[in-house]
């Protein structure tokens, strides 16, 4: 008699066939999280040797250099312009190896434990500064011949200096480094700058806060609790704590302008039509250098717009470059110093705020100061009102460009394995969701009325293909048209805007109330020449935020507003392409306004 009849052979071989499937699963899943778990170890070891390396450059620097300046000369540079320096050479107050080793000396102590530094560039940079004190001993007069003779530069991670890494935020790019120096970098010495550190970013560069593995969090010189943006925190916190006189950065959706914002500095975004490619030399990283229709454009970023109106100029001259970093496609269009420095008046609209995220009260005043300061310059200013589909459509379209490869597709390949930052957490989840269980949040979204986060998460629904992609473009360029004619119809020649809704964030804030941004987001969209100006600060009574919108977001905006008291608030000039004298011009006249107030609040005290 046997045992087991046939069918009962047959139950027992599924049972058994579940059970290996199941176990097979699992040690699938166990062999991916073990290589992962690996790879993140190896990585760790990577984060913590360039640490390690930034420290040990520090303390060799320490054992073998020191500041010999008067106490009164340093308090100078603090709050020095290229310009101010220039003259103090002139004038043998100092020189430029002294001026480097007092800007290295102040990075060691406040820009090093900020979190800000991701490369030193210390021996390169002594010998660059020797060399010039020869040239200053021979010619005083030398300093009129090179705009950035004897200046301290930092420069942004993926800014590229032959010799240092381009990390991405990544400890799996760590010490791997360059081999050949960025068109940018070119520039800036061939005008004699002196370039000196490698400033942090966030992971990927994604995130309006500067956070990675490798060093940590960017705290914000003014408030330590804040961010100072992102993903040109880095610069935005050197210049701003006086460890940098000029950085220099990249924006595509707000990397300058929103740290500029942040720190209480003047930055200006560039119209891509006079702007180099730098996407195109990124290490082969083609899912950058690829992505052209929101160009990421260099750009200074400053404590004076006279430095940034130098800086600007030098990344715009004509020399010879090699085929091997150029852009073919780029002419270099120096400025025109007479509209700068000219008596034209110009006709200004300005946007307090918009529908999608009402600004802050004081981000609000601070338009309407800029346009009455304005005013009495003699400049026309009147009220405008920004089309609220208008915006909407800018928006779904930024995230549907930023995000047309289904998500963080691209950005994981990157990644090799590496764990994301807290900040990232929560959106690669969400990338991770069935579509079909996005497209029920997205219903629940739509009953509970949040057309906020909609936006969002319609941009992550679908899976986008090629056609889909060239609609979107096709939208964007209508969109841009539909601003042209905005210009022409209310005969302004540029539009003051909010730079965000509210003040800087508070750490950890961005991943829940990124939309705050919404007003550099998508100005984007449009490739127009966009500067930023600080105006004001918070006062007392305004570190508040109604209660427009039931939903998350404008409770994270009211919980940024608390205490806020002090921060630095500034807006936007947007102008038409080629028009980037006249930014300059109206964020120039907006200058002494700013410098009237620093005196009047003390800002920067503790600096």
């Amino acid at each position: 008699m046997a045992l087991f009849s046939l069918d009962q052979f047959y139950d027992f071989l599924k049972v058994k066939g579940l059970v290996i499937v199941i176990a097979l699963v699992q040690i699938k899943f166990s062999l991916n999280y073990w290589k992962i778990r690996q790879l993140n170890n190896k990585y760790q070891k990577l984060a913590t040797a360039k640490r390690q390396k930034i420290h040990h450059d520090c303390e060799q620097f320490s054992q073998h250099f020191k500041c010999e300046l008067k106490l009164t000369i340093k308090d100078m540079l603090l709050n020095s312009s290229i310009k101010d320096i220039h003259k103090m050479y002139k004038q043998k107050e100092t020189t430029v190896l002294q001026v480097l080793l007092f800007f290295i000396e102040r990075t060691i102590t406040i820009g090093v434990p900020s979190n800000f530094i991701l490369e030193t560039l210390f021996g390169q940079a002594i010998l660059d500064a020797k060399e010039q004190d020869i040239l200053l001993l021979e010619n005083a007069n030398i300093v009129d011949q090179y705009p950035l003779f004897g200046i301290p530069v930092s420069v942004k991670d993926i800014i590229m200096v032959k010799g240092t890494d381009t990390t991405f935020g990544l400890a799996n790019r760590c010490f791997i480094p360059a081999l050949h120096d960025g068109y940018e970098v070119m520039a800036i010495r061939r005008a004699k700058g002196i370039i000196f550190v490698k400033t942090s970013i966030p992971q990927l560069l994604m995130m309006p806060e500067t956070h990675n593995t490798i060093v940590g969090r960017a705290l914000n010189p003014l408030d330590k609790t804040r961010s100072t943006g992102g993903s040109s925190g880095g610069e935005a916190g050197m210049v701003a704590s006086r460890c940098s006189v000029i950085g220099i950065g990249t924006d595509t959706a707000g990397s300058l302008r929103n740290p500029a914002g942040s720190c209480g500095l003047f930055t200006i975004r560039a119209s891509s039509v006079r702007a180099h490619n730098h996407q195109m030399h990124l290490d082969n990283i083609l899912v950058f250098s690829g992505f052209t229709q929101i160009k990421s454009i260099v750009g200074p970023i400053g404590k004076f717009c006279d430095d940034v109106i130098i800086e600007f100029n030098v990344l715009n001259q004509d020399f010879k470059v090699p085929a091997l970093i150029g852009d073919p496609f780029y002419k270099a269009v120096p400025l025109d110093f007479q509209i700068i420095n000219g008596n034209q008046k110009y006709k200004i609209g300005f946007v307090k705020s918009i529908a999608l995220v009402p600004a802050a009260l004081v981000n609000q005043r601070a338009v309407e100061e800029a346009a009455i300061r304005l005013q009495n310059q003699s400049h026309s200013c009147k009220e405008l009102t920004l089309d609220v589909e208008f915006v909407n459509q800018s928006m779904k379209i930024l995230y549907k460009l930023l995000l047309a490869d289904s998500g963080l597709k691209a950005y994981r390949e990157l990644m090799k394995g590496e764990y994301f930052i807290e900040e990232h957490q929560t959106f690669d989840r969400v990338t991770r969701v069935p579509k079909f269980l996005l497209k029920i949040y997205n219903i629940i979204l739509k009953l509970k009325g949040d057309k906020r986060q909609k936006i969002l998460v319609e941009a992550l629904m679908e899976k986008w293909n090629a056609t889909q992609f060239l609609e979107f473009c096709g939208i964007q360029q209508q969109l841009i048209q539909e601003l042209f004619v905005f210009f022409d119809e209310h005969q302004i020649d540029a539009l003051l805007l909010p730079v965000n809704a509210g003040v800087a964030f508070k750490h950890g804030q961005c991943q829940f109330g990124s939309l705050m941004l919404a007003y550099n987001f998508f100005m984007s969209i449009f490739n127009f020449p966009i500067g930023v100006a600080p105006i004001t600060q918070v006062r007392e009574d305004e570190q508040i935020y109604p209660e427009h919108y039931q939903d998350q977001l404008n409770k994270v905006i009211q919980e940024n507003m608390i205490e806020s008291i002090h921060l630095p608030v500034g807006i936007q000039i947007i102008t038409k392409p080629y028009c980037e004298e006249v930014c300059l011009k109206l964020m120039k006249c907006l200058e002494d306004f700013f410098k009237k107030l620093k005196k009047q609040r003390n800002f920067y005290k503790h600096l």
